[in-house]
Parts: structure tokens; sequence; C-alpha cells
């Protein structure tokens, strides 16, 4: 009689059992070395672009560029290609690689964008530092030596610009709307909203974002702020003091808040509000 061998019930029971706890241990292992992978991308891409920033500096006399050229373009006959220029049309001459400034994080849809193809912008400057909109507003740009901590001041961070349903997006003034990051916006607008989702700094690696200095030095930071009604909210940031927003001012609008660190500074000449403070040495 030939004997036949096979597993019994408990032991195939355990083993399953064992591949639970397995899956149970490494699945969570597995993400974080996913979420570590997109954060050192991040970092790749943004200090990039600070490099870039550095390189297009040394052109124009230490001066960081603006957050927005606006009246150089076809409309006066000038040399842009575009009436309006934002930072990134303004830089990527120096990094020479649009991809740089597209996360795969970013969930939005692509805009078609002339000069490029698709296209979305996925990183966003700190308004103090990429200042002024010029040269029909007369904001100028700052010079790096204004900064009194570049180890200590943000000049990128990983910001979505909001969608937006328009025809010919590159010529329209939605452009560079939110063009810059926020800090000190709450999370609470209305879905009615384009901006709801988008143009406020995205935490996706474990609820923090990566940040870039003024020095091209990156530091991961969790978000840890909270807003006035006691909603997570934004960064605060070591050495930064803790001011209205720019768009706050005295008007009290709801979707911006005076509790968190702000990056804004004045978009015009007519424009009453004040840089936010840099942080100091």
């Amino acid at each position: 009689m030939t004997k036949k061998y096979a597993f019994t019930l408990i032991e195939l029971l355990v083993v399953i059992a064992i591949i639970a706890i397995l899956a149970a241990i490494l699945f969570p292992v597995f993400a974080q070395a996913k979420v570590a992978a997109k954060k050192a991308k991040a970092i790749t891409q943004s200090k990039q672009l600070g490099t870039g920033t550095m390189i297009y500096m040394s052109d124009y006399d230490d001066m960081f560029p603006p957050k927005v050229r606006i009246g150089q373009g076809p409309a006066t006959g000038g040399g842009d290609p575009f009436n309006s220029m934002t930072w990134d049309d303004i830089i990527n001459p120096y990094v020479k690689n649009w991809n740089l400034f597209m996360s795969s994080e970013d969930p939005r849809p692509l805009y078609s964008v002339p000069g490029r193809g698709q296209y979305r912008r996925s990183f966003a400057p700190a308004s103090h530092v990429f200042q002024g909109v010029q040269v029909s507003w007369g904001v100028g740009s700052i010079s790096s030596t204004s900064i009194p901590a570049p180890s200590g001041t943000v000049m990128f961070v990983e910001a979505r610009q909001p969608v937006f349903n328009v025809p010919n997006i590159r010529n329209a003034d939605q452009w560079w709307w939110d063009v810059a990051a926020n800090n000190s916006r709450t999370m609470n607008l209305p879905s009615s909203d384009p901006r709801a989702p988008f143009g406020t700094i995205d935490n996706k690696y474990a609820d923090a974002s990566v940040f870039i200095w003024v020095d091209s030095s990156a530091r991961v930071l969790k978000r840890n702020g909270t807003n006035s009604t006691g909603l997570p909210s934004g960064t605060v940031i070591p050495g930064y003091r803790q001011v209205a927003a720019a768009w706050v001012g005295g008007s009290g609008d709801p979707f911006w808040d005076r509790g968190l660190v702000c990056f804004d500074a004045p978009w015009s000449t007519s424009d009453t509000n004040q840089p936010c403070p840099f942080p100091e040495q």
C-alpha cells in the first residue's frame, strides 16, 4: 500500500497565518520605501531648480528672478515670446528641461502649453524671495545680499497651480495666478472655488513637503501648523516669525490665516502690504 503525503488543515492555516504576518510587517516598509523614493525625486528636481536660479543670478548681478514679468512680450513689441512670463519661463533656459517643473505626485490635468507640449507647474517660489511683477507694475527683483539668513530662507517648495478651464491658458491671466507658494492659506476653501484643492503647499510625503532654501540646500518639513480654527494648515518654519500674510492684511479673509509663517510680498507699487519678514541670522 502506497502512502500519500499531504499537508493537514492545521499546517495550511499556520502557513497562511505566517504569510499574513509577514505581509502586515512588510507592506508598511514597502510603502515607506515608495514615499522615500518619491521624496528623493522631488528633492533632486527642486535642487536643480535652485541651481538654475543661481546660474540665472550670476548673469543678472546677483538678482533673483521676478515671479512674473509682464509687458515685454508681443503686446509691446518686446523680446519675450509671451506677454506674461512666469518664473519657470525665466529660469528654464538655465535648466533646459520642462519636466523639472512637473511633479509625478501632482494629480492635476495637464495643460496644452505652446512651446512645451503637455505641462503643469508643480513647484512654486516663495514670493518674498522671487518678488515683483516686472516691468509694467514696477515692483522689481531683490538681491541675495538683502537676505540675512540664506540657509534659513525658503526659496522653493512643491505647490500646485490652480486648475482652470479656459482656452489658450498660456495667454490668460490665470497662467500667473497663484504663481507663488502660499503657506498661510487655510485648507477650507469652498469646493466651488477652483483653488480649493490646489495652490497651497502639497504635503505628499507622509504629510511633509520638500523645501529648498536660498543656499540651494534641501530639507523635508512636516505640516505642523494649525489655523485659527485649530485645523491642520501650513508649516511653522524655524527662524520665521508667525505674522499675517500680505494677502490677509486687515481684511479678515477667512481663507487666509495670521497664525502661520508667510512667504508673501507686494504684487505692485499700488499694493500697500509689506513683504513678510525674512528669518534672522
